[in-house]
């Protein structure tokens, strides 16, 4: 039987005077210490009288509570996130009093990839679809290991398809941290320093083993989300500050050997 909760007049009274009063506190365009104490305590009265019975003076609590993430206990967290049907490992570590974030992709071999990448780059500028070929791609890696000289076999085309879906498809080299669920913020301080993440549970910036060694490879991946993102930099608008499909993007082109910097948060 559903139940049906009817407020006297008097507590819609009460209610619609704290109402009015909150309202002209949050559109005050200055406040002093005394009235950020009156709306904090207007506030604990406003939520406790909203469908509860009301407490006598003494009980009301001093301050609202604030909550937050309950602490991550595990001095070791290990998990796989799955990124172009190919596993890549994570480790979450606890050394001494920090975190460390680790991200195990498949072995790589940076000649062969990019050997691959510029001979599928053309193909892949008319039809992305391309990298989805497997005998494309497993033939494309083939050609590749032959003019370098190395081995080939099916894991080595699988893994050479891995970066290259990665680098062109998805957001290079920070790819596995916007797929972790875990991970709520992304921040590349520029070129030669760790990235570092906020960690769900973790209550300070994480660094992670990616790091930006190239220039252009950051800059690559910035002009990437700017134009997927319909912005547009460049050295005399070098800032972009926008929010697109659940993220918030902050980026800064390097200018005079100021290196690039980017910083993304999961909304």
């Amino acid at each position: 039987m559903a139940i049906k909760f009817i407020l006297d007049e008097a507590q819609k009274k009460e209610e619609a005077i704290v109402q009015d009063i909150l309202e002209t506190i949050k559109h005050k365009p200055k406040q002093d210490d005394n009235v950020k104490k009156l709306a904090t305590f207007l506030g604990v009265v406003f939520r406790t009288q909203m469908g509860k019975k009301a407490l006598k003076k003494e009980e009301y609590p001093a301050q609202p509570e604030i909550l937050k993430p309950a602490p991550i206990e595990l001095e070791k967290t290990e998990y796989l996130v799955k990124l172009f049907n190919t596993p890549v490992g994570i480790l979450l570590e606890k050394n001494k009093d920090k975190y460390s974030y680790t991200v195990m992709e498949p072995q790589e071999d940076a000649k062969l990839v990019m050997h691959v990448k510029n001979a599928v780059r053309k193909h892949f500028m008319k039809n992305p679809a391309v990298l989805e070929d497997a005998k494309y791609m497993q033939a494309q890696t083939a050609r590749a290991c032959k003019e370098l000289g190395m081995e080939f076999n099916a894991d080595t085309a699988r893994r050479a398809a891995y970066y290259l879906k990665r680098d062109l498809l998805g957001f290079r080299r920070i790819d596995p941290l916007m797929h972790d669920i875990n991970v709520t913020a992304i921040y590349c301080e520029g070129t030669d320093r760790p990235v570092r993440i906020a960690y769900k549970g973790l209550p300070d910036k994480t660094e992670t083993n990616v790091t930006f060694t190239d220039p252009k490879d950051l800059n690559t991946l910035i002009n990437k989300i700017a134009a997927f993102a319909g912005a547009s930099l460049s050295p005399v608008h070098p800032v972009m500050d926008i929010i697109t499909n659940g993220f918030k993007i902050q980026a800064t082109m390097g200018i005079g050997g100021i290196s690039s910097k980017l910083t993304i948060k999961k909304l």
